[in-house]
């Protein structure tokens, strides 16, 4: 559909207002594929990923810390990248996020993170050391809803290879476990300890 003009002009040269603009709907920004616009590579083990410095450092879903990085834009030596699995174990996002890593871009796009018992520590790692407050917000209601005796010991095996970031969500486990040692069969108990280990 065409647009015209928004009033009849009195010359007869109405033809000339007919623009060809489509009523299509505006497009979206994504991470996928071949991004128009991208304009920040951030590096996350052995993928790259094209990303708009006004999604991933603005607005409600924003990491704090690539935010702090894309502001030092123009400073000599600063680069339009982020290598976020340098560092090996200090890494910001250490190697058990990396397979969660794509729903984390999908969130900061504003796509949901569908959080699980498998998914909900390395989230909850990526949250807190990138500093997004959004999805550090989705993880622990989360783990609010689900912390119980059934899931205690898989989320704590999960969250002692987070280190100090995990400490509260540690100390809770440890918590729920202790007061239901009696309820737990000590192999399952054991197995979903080691599965992480």
């Amino acid at each position: 559909m065409k647009r015209r003009w928004p009033y009849p002009r009195e010359d007869g040269l109405d033809a000339l207002l007919d623009v060809g603009i489509a009523e299509a709907g505006t497009p979206r920004l994504t991470w996928r594929g071949e991004p128009e616009l991208s304009d920040w590579e951030l590096v996350c083990g052995r993928k790259s990923y094209n990303v708009h410095t006004a999604i991933i450092g603005v607005g409600e879903r924003r990491s704090d810390v690539l935010s702090a990085q894309i502001k030092q834009i123009g400073q000599v030596g600063v680069q339009r990248r982020t290598n976020l699995s340098a560092g090996g174990a200090d890494a910001l996002v250490p190697q058990p996020c990396w397979s969660i890593f794509e729903q984390v871009l999908d969130f900061f796009y504003g796509g949901d993170f569908k959080v699980t018992l498998e998914t909900a520590m390395p989230a909850y790692k990526v949250a807190h050391a990138l500093a997004m407050p959004a999805l550090a917000k989705v993880v622990v209601t989360f783990l609010k809803a689900q912390l119980t005796k059934a899931s205690a010991p898989k989320l704590l095996a999960s969250a002692l290879q987070f280190g100090p970031a995990a400490k509260p969500v540690v100390k809770q486990c440890e918590q729920l476990v202790a007061q239901n040692l009696d309820g737990y069969n000590a192999m399952e108990l054991i197995n979903a300890l080691m599965e992480r280990g």
